[in-house]
């Protein structure tokens, strides 16, 4: 009996091992496939492609398939946001931090983390938390300036980062930074060619539209329309068409506002994007506000409401109470409208209180004392480099007064040797004083004689000629020395120059020479770029360069101006990050 047990399982128990192989080959194939169809089939309902991925995400965690793990994490975030609402989105936190610890296990841990701090700063902006949201946000610009060794994954992490901090910036109505942002971000996708170019040519067209730039805020927006049919991306898509509806509202185009509210909205209801559906009606029903036909506005703005709720938005339920206050008092219905004004005007306050948190100014104040803590290591360096520097000087001036005193004694050696020629010379002229040897020697002198008294006076008439015009009754000799000390100063401060922009490039490498190529700032404007990169005070600049502190505030606003920087964001914010 015990024989035939081991027979069993000798033959037996690797052909069923074999079977739990293969088993586990098919289901990671299968979950893979689904994984797959769902991230690049952007046409499919939402809940049907969260469904598919849920299965995925099952199926690798079951067989311990730890990286398609994290791709399922991942995935099923970036659609729980999409799909909105705030169940959703804290959900999302949830499968973003999964995704991060197994996908750091196989992948670099620094790109994970960008990626990390970048996408949760999404959902906090979604949340409005935006103390977070910018915590998470100036986190990935900061990881986003680390990557040097790949240009195409730099430019396509740094894109990413700038566009979502333009998006807070955008939500705290700080329209320039905003601006600034997107445009970086813009910049960095079309260097690769990247399709969320479209993302960052909508945004800045929507920044153009709050700043009233109607016409060139169109061009941006149909760009990106453009652009998100060729990617056949429905949510994009839905998305822009509202906002260009925003647009032709403003400028009282009404039925071509009208027309993009209904296609965007036949988009959204097919796919369940609630948050965007909200804005389809919406938009519609301020149409129908500013068209003065209430029974649809009705209609439409009721919907709104419950989608409004549903999300659990403070915000979008309190400009939906605006808009149905003001449809209240247009029919005369006072009281209620001034109810729903009152209401409306709660939760506006709250939002607000939320936006402008003292949470949010200490997320920035302590990232701009990060970046003044890295200017004071920065200098630091420079000045222990200092140090290495004066010792090795020092050793070498000894050296050099070594060699100095053998020089001189050789060359008092060689002057001696010179004299007793010249002792010579003189025995033998005078012994050839009436030969015609003597005298072809003699003017051979003379003539040289000559030539240096010529080229001496030419030198001293220069210099007369152009002191003459200043004070020509004063001693010369004083005037000529202070000149010769002039010469002396701005050769010694010329040299002073070239070793201060030789020790900063040791420290902050290409950053004055890509300041001269990409913008063509010249000499002057360097050096006052270059304390303010040491994090120096306008005082401080003063008093190195000798100028009056209007003078520094002029250069400084002429080079934001060169640089293309938004008014509130500081000259040296900006170069402490490039």
């Amino acid at each position: 009996m015990k024989f035939s047990w081991l027979i069993y399982i000798f033959f037996c128990l690797p052909i069923y091992a074999q079977k739990i192989e293969s088993k586990s080959y098919n289901d990671s194939i299968y979950a893979a496939n689904l994984l797959s169809e769902a991230r690049k089939n952007k046409t499919r309902n939402i809940d049907s492609v969260y469904a598919d991925v849920w299965k995925a995400l099952k199926i690798a965690e079951i067989n311990k398939f730890d990286y398609l793990a994290g791709k399922c994490n991942s995935t099923l975030a970036s659609i729980l946001i999409n799909k909105g609402g705030e169940d959703n989105l804290k959900q999302s936190i949830l499968h973003f931090d999964k995704a991060l610890a197994l996908l750091s296990k196989y992948k670099d841990s620094s790109i994970q983390s960008l990626k990390h701090s970048n996408n949760l700063s999404i959902v906090y902006r979604e949340l409005q938390d935006f103390p977070e949201a910018l915590k998470f946000a100036l986190n990935a610009v900061k990881l986003s300036n680390k990557i040097k060794d790949d240009k195409h994954k730099a430019h396509d992490y740094k894109s990413a980062a700038h566009l979502t901090l333009g998006s807070i910036y955008d939500a705290l109505n700080l329209s320039d930074s905003a601006l600034y942002n997107y445009k970086q971000a813009h910049f960095h996708y079309k260097e690769i060619n990247h399709p969320r170019k479209h993302h960052a040519s909508h945004n800045i067209g929507l920044t153009l539209m709050k700043l009233k730039k109607y016409e060139e805020s169109q061009k941006y927006l149909q760009n990106a329309l453009a652009g998100y049919r060729e990617q056949k991306s429905l949510f994009s898509e839905a998305n822009t068409l509202n906002n260009l509806g925003i647009l032709f509202t403003e400028i009282e185009k009404y039925s071509e506002a009208k027309k993009q509210y209904r296609h965007a909205l036949e988009i959204t209801i097919k796919k369940k994007f609630l948050r965007k559906q909200y804005f389809s009606l919406y938009g519609l029903s301020e149409v129908f506000y500013k068209e003065k036909n209430y029974d649809s506005l009705n209609y439409f703005l009721s919907k709104a409401m419950i989608i409004s709720d549903s999300l659990k938005n403070l915000e979008l339920k309190a400009q939906t109470l605006l808009l149905k206050s003001k449809q209240l008092e247009a029919v005369g219905n006072y009281k209620e409208s001034l109810a729903m004004y009152e209401l409306s005007e709660q939760l506006t306050d709250s939002v607000n209180k939320k936006q402008n948190s003292p949470e949010t100014t200490m997320v920035l104040v302590n990232h701009q004392n990060q970046i003044n803590e890295a200017t004071k290591k920065g200098f630091k360096s420079i000045l222990t480099k200092k140090n290495v520097l004066i010792i090795s000087i020092s050793i070498t001036m000894l050296i050099l007064i070594v060699i100095g005193y053998f020089v001189k004694k050789r060359d008092r050696l060689k002057l001696k040797i010179s004299d007793e020629q010249r002792k010579q010379l003189q025995v033998s002229l005078h012994n050839e004083h009436n030969s015609k040897q003597y005298i072809n020697r003699k003017l051979v002198v003379a003539s040289a004689n000559l030539a240096l008294k010529t080229e001496l006076l030419s030198q001293i008439n220069v210099l007369l000629n152009q002191i003459k015009t200043k004070k020509p009754q004063q001693n010369l000799h004083k005037e000529i020395n202070e000149t010769q000390n002039q010469i002396k100063i701005q050769k010694s401060m010329d040299n002073m120059w070239q070793e201060f922009f030789t020790h900063f490039e040791e420290v902050h490498p290409e950053f004055l020479t890509n300041l001269q190529t990409k913008y063509g700032v010249n000499q002057h404007d360097l050096k006052i770029c270059a304390f303010l990169k040491m994090n120096l005070s306008n005082k401080e600049i003063c008093h190195l360069l000798n100028i009056h502190p209007t003078t520094v505030r002029v250069n400084i606003h002429r080079i934001k101006k060169k640089l293309e920087i938004p008014k509130e964001v500081a000259l040296s914010e900006f170069l402490s990050v490039n």
